[in-house]
């Protein structure tokens, strides 16, 4: 069978599926799981890598690449169960003011990087779920609430036309005193 094209539209076609290939080799390389570290106010420094690294040590933790970035500190692990684990050991050894982030850090290469080339996004579907972990600030919803609570019984004192002579918030305690 005899090609009935002209050369340039063969090469073209070659050119194409090369340019495709190249795009889409990113998506061979899998993402570590990760632990991105970052402080509140201050930028993590090698002392709290430091503190990160002995911690999950002390348990023996696998890790791999713990690197400090100009967004705060980033630890790769081999697997999902190491990376919950290593979590819980770095908030235990860290403290208040930083924000823990488990992450999937990128192992495209560089040359691929050079090119712009990227990983294809999928979505939460097709990639088997988000798990969001919230934590709660038990004592501002309890404030909130008591505030809540204080405007709720201010305007129904109003509405019965109920004078008081305070109506404060004292701790977790709703005061009122009348005149009579």
């Amino acid at each position: 069978m005899l090609n009935k094209y002209p050369a340039w539209k063969n090469i073209l076609i070659v050119v194409v599926i090369m340019l495709g290939m190249l795009y889409s080799a990113p998506n061979l390389f899998p993402d570590d799981p990760a632990i991105q570290v970052s402080h509140e106010a201050d930028a993590i420094t090698e002392t709290d890598l430091d503190r990160m690294t002995n911690a999950l040590d002390s348990i023996s933790i696998p890790y791999f690449g713990a690197v400090i970035s100009d967004q705060g500190a980033l630890v790769r692990f081999a697997d999902l169960d190491d990376q919950l684990r290593g979590k819980s050991i770095i908030e235990q050894s860290l403290g208040e003011g930083y924000i823990i982030a488990l992450n999937l850090a990128p192992t495209t290469p560089a040359w691929l990087q050079s090119v712009t080339a990227g990983k294809m996004n999928l979505g939460l579907d097709l990639q088997g779920g988000v798990r969001f972990v919230m934590e709660v600030d038990m004592e501002a919803a309890l404030q909130r609430r008591m505030e809540n609570t204080l405007s709720n019984i201010r305007q129904q004192l109003r509405s019965e036309r109920i004078r008081s002579r305070s109506l404060t918030l004292v701790g977790s305690l709703i005061e009122l005193r009348f005149d009579d």
